[in-house]
């Protein structure tokens, strides 16, 4: 399942971008445009900034697919990046319960606190 918003270019001729949620929600779909400006710069609609959390001085990251590009938050991107990484890793240490998680923090305390 995607996530995040996908942007594909509408035109050539008249640089504006059609911005879709992923195609698994339509009941949340936010469809608006953006203008592109001269430096490549666009303005995202404030409700598409508030679905996805962005605000002043955030950042996103633009994922290029083909003739696509999906936008997502970048904070929430690299959280995902992180989950997908490390996933099955832990079972592959032999945590596979709560119980074996703290266990093992608190092992870890215990070495660091006696440094």
């Amino acid at each position: 399942m995607k996530t995040g918003y996908t942007i594909s270019r509408a035109s050539r001729k008249y640089p504006t971008f059609k911005i879709l949620k992923g195609v698994n929600d339509m009941a949340n779909m936010i469809v608006d445009n953006a203008k592109v400006m001269s430096k490549g710069q666009i303005t995202l609609p404030k409700e598409i900034r508030e679905q996805l959390g962005i605000g002043t001085g955030d950042r996103v990251t633009l994922i290029c697919e083909g003739d696509q590009v999906v936008m997502m938050n970048a904070a929430v991107y690299a959280m995902k990046m992180l989950q997908g990484g490390m996933q099955g890793e832990a079972a592959k240490s032999g945590l596979e319960t709560e119980e074996d998680i703290d266990a093992l923090v608190r092992e870890v305390r215990e070495e660091v606190e006696g440094l």
